[in-house]
């Protein structure tokens, strides 16, 4: 874990779950720690929409930990199947965000990424069956 780990706060907008972070994630157990969170939130609440603003947070990682990630939810996270997600990212972080979902969507999981989060949330509003 990085010495001052990413903060994120995730948010039930009943028909979506808002997640927002902010900070460095630069080990793969922040990432984690996020996603198990979200995916605890994910079973709790049975949404399976995600609007994803990390504007202000960056991923210093291994582009293989995109990959990883999205083995994580097919081997452990079943309230990911089916999902669907939104989301915003900084400049920086574009590689490797791009990766996950080139990933994600190769395995199943339908994730768009956009420059701004009002065309993030409509796009995803316009999914939800």
């Amino acid at each position: 874990m990085s010495i001052q780990a990413p903060r994120f706060s995730i948010e039930d907008k009943k028909i979506y779950l808002s997640v927002t972070s902010e900070g460095i994630y630069d080990s793969p157990t922040d990432l984690l720690d996020i996603t198990i969170q979200v995916h605890q939130k994910a079973k709790e609440t049975g949404i399976r929409y995600f609007l994803l603003d990390f504007t202000r947070a960056s991923f210093k990682l291994p582009i293989a930990e995109a990959y990883n990630l999205v083995r994580t939810y097919d081997l452990s996270m079943p309230a990911f199947a089916g999902s669907v997600a939104a989301g915003v990212y900084n400049e920086p972080s574009r590689e490797f965000v791009k990766y996950w979902q080139e990933v994600g969507c190769q395995r199943g999981y339908t994730f768009e990424l956009f420059k701004e989060i009002s065309e993030a949330k409509a796009w995803l509003i316009k999914q939800v069956k």
